[in-house]
C-alpha cells in the first residue's frame, strides 16, 4: 500500500521503524557499554532533532499564504504542510461544485470534474484526511476545518 497511496513524506510504514533504523545506524555495533550505548543515542538524537527544527522551518517559509481566516484557523500549524496541501486542493475542488450547484452526495449524473458524484470514503479511509463531499458539508454549513476532520495517526 506504500508504493500506491501518498505516505505524507515517509519512507518507511511506520515512525517507529525509521526510527529503530536510525538509531541502530547511530549505534554501529551490539557490543559495547551502557555509557557508549547513552552517548550514541544522545548523538542520534540531536541529530535528529536538528533536522526535526529544519524540516519546520522549511514547512514554515513554504506554508500556504491562502491557509489564512476561521475556516483553517484550527487546523493551520498543527497538520504537517503536506496534507494541508492535499486539503487545500480538496476544498477549491469543493467550491467549484457548490459553485456548480452540487451537493456533496450529487448524483445529477453530470460528468465533469466539477460534480463530487457519490462519496466512497476512499479520501478518509486511504489519507485520514477529509473528503470535498465533507468540505461541501463544512462549507455550505459555514462551519471551520478542525482537527477531528483528520484521523489521528
Amino acid at each position: 500500500m506504500l508504493g500506491s497511496d501518498s505516505s505524507f513524506g515517509q519512507l518507511t510504514t511506520s515512525r517507529n521503524e525509521g526510527a529503530n533504523a536510525g538509531l541502530k545506524a547511530w549505534i554501529k555495533t551490539t557490543s559495547g557499554d551502557l555509557v557508549t550505548f547513552f552517548e550514541s543515542c544522545l548523538d542520534w538524537w540531536s541529530d535528529l532533532h536538528s533536522k526535526f527544527v529544519a524540516q519546520r522551518a522549511k514547512e514554515s517559509d513554504e506554508s500556504l499564504t491562502n491557509l489564512t481566516g476561521p475556516f483553517w484557523d484550527g487546523v493551520t500549524r498543527r497538520i504537517y504542510h503536506y496534507p494541508l496541501k492535499k486539503v487545500y486542493k480538496a476544498c477549491k475542488a469543493a467550491e467549484d461544485a457548490i459553485k456548480a450547484g452540487h451537493t456533496s452526495n450529487c448524483n445529477c449524473g453530470d460528468s465533469s470534474k466539477v460534480c463530487p458524484g457519490i462519496c466512497t470514503g476512499r479520501e478518509r479511509r486511504v489519507y485520514g484526511l477529509p473528503c470535498k463531499h465533507a468540505l461541501i458539508r463544512l462549507l455550505q454549513d459555514n462551519k471551520d476545518l478542525q482537527m477531528k476532520h483528520f484521523d489521528q495517526y
